[in-house]
């Protein structure tokens, strides 16, 4: 637990804050399509799961006819509707993000 005026914060208020700053960014992203294309570049989530579905379609594990980057958008659009539901679990959207965009094993 931190003191008040430490610094510090909790892991509790630090989910709360990167709530926010989600949502905020967002927000400016659907407003702005320069702030939207920044971020997009930014993070490279999109061009990730692009990737990720590309080798899926190669590998036959999809397929052939697989939209890779409108699934990959729509994946994207999941994780953001769940990171701004205020009713989920903090953790489970952490769990599934990370396995949804982690490196896939070599």
């Amino acid at each position: 637990m931190s003191r008040p005026g430490s610094g510090a914060s909790s892991p509790s208020s630090r989910t709360r804050g990167g709530s926010a700053l989600l949502r905020s960014l967002v927000g400016a992203a659907a407003e702005d399509a320069a702030v939207g294309d920044q971020l997009s570049a930014s993070l490279g989530v999109e061009r990730s799961l692009a990737e990720r579905l590309a080798v899926g379609v190669a590998d036959g594990q999809l397929p052939a006819s697989t939209p890779v980057e409108p699934l990959g958008d729509a994946i994207l659009g999941a994780l953001i509707v769940q990171s701004l539901s205020r009713r989920g679990d903090p953790a489970q959207t952490r769990a599934l993000v990370r396995h949804l965009l982690a490196s896939p094993p070599a």
